[in-house]
């Protein structure tokens, strides 16, 4: 990995920051900007983590909060330049360059929900990058979540009450930072979403819904297991007493032993 000065590296972003609106020359720019960062001997995996799919320069994160450092002022002063400009990153298949796309979304005045829900249909796809998927929903909405909450939660239940499997993947991928989200106190509104799904979930979504049932049960163990009893009860999907056994030890004993009775009695 090169060497980072970060006087040297200031002194580029700035330079790359000159072409803000000019989102073509910017692009061109910022690819040879990652490029001269890249980390050429680092192999997939050696992090830990699961490799990308996209490609990647794998520059250090000093490099990324840097240009993003650059950026904001920019992005805060012309929103519409800074749409503009994640537009066109977008379109380069990078993992780095869509990181930024999405950072300089979540920069937008937070009072429209329109430029947000716009690129939420336009950019989450059940094909797109997994990282990618999780920063749009984490970072790149976060705006929205937090600000509209209502619509967000319209789009969820749009992905949700699809009937491809891979959109109600989608949805579920996109429920999780709102369960996680200590600033969102209406659970009831996710728990409706989620019903439908639960109760007749397939096996491929199953992983999916454990993962915010886990988010849930994590915020209010109570109600999340009045939500699951009560799923149990209706439901003989199988896939319910996978998703409970999985958030068991989330629950103090007295609730885990009800949940067991209650699968015990389907």
């Amino acid at each position: 990995m090169p060497a980072i000065n970060p006087t040297r590296l200031k002194h580029e972003t700035a330079e790359l920051a000159a072409y803000f609106a000019d989102p073509a020359r910017f692009l061109y720019e910022l690819d040879k900007l990652l490029d001269r960062y890249a980390d050429r001997v680092r192999r997939p995996g050696q992090t830990g983590a699961p490799a990308p799919l996209l490609p990647a320069f794998k520059v250090a994160p000093p490099v990324m909060r840097q240009i993003m450092l650059t950026l904001t002022p920019l992005a805060q002063a012309n929103p519409l330049a800074a749409l503009t400009l994640a537009d066109t990153l977008w379109e380069k298949p990078i993992l780095e360059i869509r990181q930024i796309a999405l950072r300089l979304l979540s920069l937008a005045p937070a009072h429209d929900p329109t430029p947000f829900l716009t690129r939420a249909h336009a950019w989450a796809i059940p094909k797109e990058e997994e990282h990618i998927l999780e920063e749009l929903f984490r970072i790149g909405l976060a705006p929205l979540q937090n600000h509209h909450p209502q619509q967000f939660l319209e789009l969820v239940r749009e992905w949700m009450g699809h009937t491809s499997v891979e959109l109600q993947i989608l949805g579920a991928k996109a429920l999780f930072p709102l369960a996680q989200n200590p600033t969102f106190d209406n659970l009831p509104q996710i728990y409706r979403i989620l019903l439908p799904r639960m109760i007749d979930a397939p096996s491929v979504l199953r992983g999916h819904l454990a993962i915010v049932i886990h988010a849930l049960a994590t915020r209010s163990p109570r109600e999340t297991a009045h939500f699951l009893n009560q799923v149990l009860i209706v439901s003989d999907n199988p896939g319910i007493a996978w998703i409970t056994r999985q958030v068991l030890d989330l629950f103090p004993e007295e609730t885990q032993e009800r949940l067991r009775e209650t699968i015990r009695n389907r």
